[in-house]
């Protein structure tokens, strides 16, 4: 009876390793995004970005730290972080979780560009939002690369700021390399 149990305890631990080790799961701490603003040439840049993508379901998730983004101007970024524009004392993050659409047409041993499309919910300042984005995946020797290029309306999240002194649509660069 105790051979039987010590068994299947030990069958039930290795499907259990089976499972974890099939569910693979990279992860980066130092994605990066930045926006600019064209009416005034302001741009921000963060590289405390961190991200999961999920190798077998294609799930992705970016957690994005506000106050870690840096501009040229120390006075900016102090009105960036107040309560009227972005208030990262209350919200701090800013998330994004969806998933790469047909991500099984994507060939992970293989070197090349894929295009994609990332859909999720985007969350700024609370506020979260159903988005699609374009982008490419890159696997270059079993390292995987995401790279998208977009517009974002910052008056759809509620980021207010005096009218005129910065773009209401900002060009948003966003790059993760998972290794």
């Amino acid at each position: 009876m105790k051979r039987a149990k010590k068994i299947s305890t030990t069958l039930f631990l290795m499907l259990f390793t089976c499972i974890i080790v099939n569910a693979q799961e990279k992860t980066t701490n130092n994605a990066y995004i930045s926006f600019y603003s064209e009416l005034d040439a302001i741009k921000a840049e963060n590289f405390n970005v961190t991200s999961r993508l999920n190798m077998d379901t294609g799930t992705i998730v970016f957690t994005v730290p506000i106050k870690s983004f840096e501009f040229e101007s120390a006075m900016m970024q102090k009105h960036f972080n107040q309560e009227d524009v972005m208030d990262s004392n209350k919200f701090s993050i800013s998330k994004f979780k969806g998933s790469i659409e047909n991500f099984e047409a994507v060939t992970l041993t293989e070197n090349g560009t894929y295009p994609i499309s990332i859909t999720g919910d985007l969350t700024i300042k609370g506020v979260a939002k159903r988005t699609t984005q374009n982008g490419n995946l890159i696997v270059k020797d079993e390292i995987i690369e995401l790279e998208f290029t977009f517009d974002l309306d910052r008056y759809f999240w509620g980021m207010k700021a005096k009218e005129g002194s910065v773009s209401k649509i900002l060009r948003v660069q966003l790059k993760s390399t998972y290794k």
